[in-house]
């Protein structure tokens, strides 16, 4: 009788023991999945360090994994008086498989430092998984490009003057720029694209 109940009590532990060993411990988080990554940063557009940066830049982070908004903002500001210009909510960045892209609407000053800011909640891995985000301001800087940077592309044009003036009524200051070269006198109108000048090829 007493090997009957050794048996029994045997069977029965065999039976009940994988559920034990499998019972969560009070507290502990099912364990992550061996194919999940953190989600992380790969690269920004401007480039941190970025010079000769447009007066109306769109910021792009790009991700190791498709990114989910949160709460969360992305912020710029001008590094010299450390002033906020824009506070973007991470929900209105436009998400493209693992990029999200922002339009600040801004328009910037030439020559000018600013840097972004990335706050810890702003985009996560679709399972709570945030990316830490950035408060160091030393992370992602960029200057926007000088405002007579476009001369160098005249090259050889002397005895000339530079006059500015909105060419084609947009509200933006174009530039009119004559002078004399080897092939003789030439002139150049650069149109104003949101602080980008453009060659016309007017003549």
């Amino acid at each position: 009788m007493k090997t009957v109940e050794w048996i029994h009590v045997l069977q029965l532990s065999l039976i009940l023991s994988p559920a034990i060993l499998c019972a969560p411990v009070d507290g502990d988080l099912p364990p992550r999945l061996e194919n999940e990554r953190d989600l992380g940063l790969v690269s920004t557009q401007p480039e941190d360090n970025a010079a000769d940066v447009d007066l109306s830049p769109l910021l792009i982070l790009e991700f190791n994994q498709p990114p989910v908004p949160g709460p969360g903002f992305i912020q710029i500001y001008r590094s010299g008086d450390d002033s906020l210009l824009a506070d973007l909510a991470a929900v209105d960045a436009m998400i493209v498989d693992s990029t999200a892209t922002f339009d600040p609407g801004l328009s910037l000053e030439f020559l000018t430092d600013y840097h972004v800011l990335v706050d810890s909640d702003a985009f996560h891995d679709g399972n709570e998984g945030y990316y830490p985000g950035f408060s160091d301001h030393t992370e992602w800087n960029f200057t926007t490009l000088p405002r007579f940077s476009l001369l160098t592309t005249l090259t050889g044009l002397y005895f000339g003057d530079i006059q500015w003036g909105d060419y084609d009524a947009d509200g933006d200051l174009d530039i009119l720029a004559a002078g004399a070269s080897l092939i003789g006198r030439e002139s150049f109108i650069f149109r104003n694209d949101g602080g980008s000048f453009v060659d016309i090829g007017a003549d």
